[in-house]
């Protein structure tokens, strides 16, 4: 995954990660590899480097744009990464208040993953975030499989300060749906809107 960290505005980190998938659409079709995407809208191939389509776009990788990974972690890693990582706990934890405890006692991550329809309730999922930052941990809001257009996430992602979202690939729209509406949102707060960008792992090093 794409996580364009690298700048002041939500509207150029979303310009920046459109850019990345066009480029990589590119370089795969000239490839000549399959440009079918996957429910989230998302490419699969085995390339040689995952810095060449940030590169072909223009942007420098490590430095405006991360890469961030969907991975079974537990079966993995098993040494200590938390501290120069942000490892975020999804099916580990549900967005549940129990096992987001268990997860901190443990020490088996540092942020969590918000679905509010995972849980069920607005107010589960507010609980479940407010335990994360008692803990220090950070958040990430995030759509599921199967999506709709509903935008809800979106402005959950702002009116609760949770600095970042996971909402698929800039294509599909349902996964363009919630972009708009950021940006929508970033119009409309004008000089009061704020992105977070490399400011969310500001705690990472200091646990």
């Amino acid at each position: 995954m794409v996580a364009p960290v690298g700048f002041d505005r939500f509207s150029d980190a979303l310009r920046a990660g459109v850019e990345i998938y066009q480029a990589l659409k590119s370089i795969l079709r000239s490839g000549g590899h399959n440009l079918n995407v996957g429910d989230e809208g998302g490419f699969a191939p085995t390339l040689p480097s995952n810095r060449d389509a940030i590169e072909a776009a223009g942007y420098r990788p490590g430095e405006q744009v991360h890469i961030a990974l969907d991975v079974a972690a537990s079966e993995l890693w098993t040494q200590r990464l938390g501290d120069s990582v942000q490892l975020v706990g999804d099916d580990l934890l549900v967005t549940n208040i129990g096992r987001l405890q268990r997860g901190i006692d443990d020490r088996a991550g540092n942020a969590i993953l918000l679905k509010p329809n995972q849980i069920g309730t607005l107010s589960e999922t507010a609980a479940a975030l407010d335990m994360a930052r008692d803990a220090g941990w950070t958040a990430v809001m995030s759509h599921r499989s199967g999506e709709t257009e509903d935008t809800t996430i979106a402005d959950l992602a702002v009116a609760w300060n949770v600095g970042q979202i996971k909402t698929g690939a800039p294509a599909r729209s349902e996964r363009v749906a919630k972009y708009n509406r950021l940006l929508r949102i970033e119009a409309e707060l004008g000089n009061a809107a704020r992105y977070s960008g490399k400011e969310v792992y500001g705690r990472l090093g200091s646990r």
